[in-house]
């Protein structure tokens, strides 16, 4: 909900509706993935320092370049979580989920298919 690349209008459909849930399995995965590759999962707004920052950062080695998540199954799952938790800090990011298992409401669906397929 952070990113500045969503539209006001899904924001705020997406912050009326709470509470959203999710399986604790695919959501805790997600969760620990993110900590592995960006740094503290608690705080996911600061500028971490992890590995994908490493990578992707300003003048970092590959600057500009696209990020794609693709995940099948429990992964695509995943991935579209973890998705979710990077899109704001990596806004050229996509994930490809092929078979996911449900692990989202209709509405944050929604709010998440400008970037993940």
């Amino acid at each position: 909900m952070s990113s500045s690349h969503l539209h006001p209008d899904l924001k705020q459909r997406v912050l009326s509706s709470f509470p959203h849930y999710g399986h604790s399995g695919i959501v805790e995965a997600a969760r620990n993935l993110f900590t592995q590759i960006e740094g503290n999962a608690e705080d996911d707004e600061s500028d971490s320092g992890g590995l994908l920052s490493s990578l992707l950062g300003a003048g970092c080695e590959c600057e500009g370049y696209n990020l794609r998540i693709v995940g099948h199954s429990l992964g695509g799952a995943i991935a579209a979580l973890l998705g979710v938790r990077l899109y704001h800090r990596y806004p050229n990011l996509h994930v490809y989920a092929f078979g996911p298992l449900p692990c989202a409401d209709s509405i944050v669906a929604e709010a998440c298919s400008q970037f993940v397929t």
